[in-house]
């Protein structure tokens, strides 16, 4: 289904209570961004709503993850010089370290690394590439992903798994053409921020990826037109957390917006489309924020506290605090490199916060000492796990439910229909 971005988006309206939620939470969003930039702890707390975003979005994919789990990956990653970042490489990795849900872990390196990608190459100073698309599978490919998972875990493929249905050549055609569409929508700034980003979804489902898996791509894209339009700067957003609450809800208004973007297809004068639960998963998204960055803030005042230094100290040991806030597990080695000291002297700054009680070691890396900062990880493992407690369905599950329950009333309100015209024949003709 080819869609060109003209032929629905003039018919797009948005009443003003809709209007004034989204113009709120968008608001909101921008404050937060702009405290987070100014803030002393920004690699910190932007690498945790990294994070966040990334097991999230997993979440609602229906590949569950620890926190603990993925700071303990990439430690490994980062702490191995040769290590790459292909789906093949970080499954055989995550095998060797015994993961729960190795899918989970993968999905979400990859995911951040891409998420990463877009927080510093897309601004609203520019226009968006043109490769845009290429740029972000070749870091997050989830055919790949996919198809790692089915070998790790020895199951076999569903007939339908990598299934493509037209030929490659047209299929590739039409994607490039969606693929300008978009952009060129991307580029536009006929509507608000946030139903900018729900538009998006619908466009990305009409366009295809090539990939069989939308959904992590919808997200991703989310964060593009946020960054594009000046609402995030040099914060991240954890857009994924909303639906994660709520995914019945954020699967509805998905529905909607699918069968709106269809009628649009059909050459129909008036679509309606939902942006009423748009602003909950931005304020949901504010929220998270606030509550990492006071988090951090109330860590951060405690440790130097406890280690009888003042707060703009700038000692190792100081600037070793730091960086366990933003790494969570790290190796003497890895910190002496980025903290630019020697390795004597991030030893000894390693030393003190051990004998304060701050920072535990917790086993080796490729012969090097690792260590962990265990109640910051606690903390986002807590989190998570609350998060995790109100998933009940993936999000496809979800969208499957609503495609049922949907067919099931039409199917009844035909039949009902069928049997009045039968009583209304059989009254004429009487």
């Amino acid at each position: 289904m080819q869609i060109p971005a003209a032929q629905f988006l003039r018919q797009v309206s948005i009443n003003a209570e809709t209007m004034s939620k989204l113009a709120a939470s968008e608001d909101d969003l921008v404050r937060m961004d702009e405290r987070i930039s100014r803030h002393v702890l920004l690699p910190a707390i932007r690498r945790q709503l990294l994070r966040l975003e990334a097991i999230a979005s997993s979440m609602i994919d229906g590949t569950h993850v620890s926190f603990s789990d993925l700071l303990r990956f990439e430690a490994v990653i980062i702490n191995t010089p040769s290590a790459l970042r292909t789906p093949s490489s970080l499954f055989y990795r995550a095998a060797q370290m015994g993961l729960d849900c190795p899918e989970g872990a993968v999905s979400a390196v990859l995911y951040l690394e891409a998420l990463e990608w877009i927080s510093q190459n897309i601004s609203c100073r520019k226009p968006v590439p043109t490769d845009l698309f290429q740029q972000i599978i070749s870091r997050f490919d989830a055919n790949a992903i996919e198809r790692e998972a089915v070998k790790w875990s020895r199951m076999p493929a569903s007939e339908d798994t990598f299934a493509v249905s037209e030929p490659k050549k047209v299929e590739e055609h039409r994607v490039r053409i969606g693929e300008k569409e978009y952009i060129d929508f991307v580029n536009s700034v006929l509507f608000t921020p946030c139903a900018q980003a729900e538009l998006s979804h619908a466009m990305l489902q009409a366009i295809g990826l090539g990939q069989h898996k939308e959904d992590g791509y919808e997200r991703a894209l989310s964060h593009v037109i946020l960054y594009h339009r000046g609402v995030l700067t040099k914060s991240v957003a954890p857009l994924a957390i909303g639906p994660l609450i709520d995914i019945e809800r954020h699967a509805e208004s998905i529905y909607q917006n699918m069968s709106a973007l269809s009628t649009a297809d059909r050459g129909s004068n008036h679509a309606e489309y939902n942006f009423d639960d748009t602003a909950f998963c931005t304020t949901a998204s504010v929220k998270t924020m606030h509550l990492v960055t006071r988090a951090f803030e109330t860590m951060k005042a405690d440790w130097m506290n406890d280690l009888k230094l003042p707060r703009n100290s700038n000692k190792a040991v100081a600037r070793l605090v730091d960086l366990f806030f933003e790494y969570g597990y790290l190796t003497i080695n890895f910190a002496s490199k980025e903290m630019g000291k020697s390795f004597s002297t991030t030893s000894a700054a390693m030393q003190t916060l051990v004998a304060s009680g701050l920072v535990k070691e917790a086993g080796h890396i490729n012969k090097h000492r690792v260590f962990c900062a265990v109640n910051m990880v606690n903390f986002f493992d807590s989190l998570l796990i609350k998060l995790m407690a109100s998933i009940t369905v993936t999000r496809d599950e979800a969208l499957a439910r609503i495609d049922e329950h949907t067919t099931r009333e039409s199917d009844r309100a035909r039949s009902f229909d069928a049997a009045i015209k039968s009583e209304l024949l059989l009254e004429v003709n009487e």
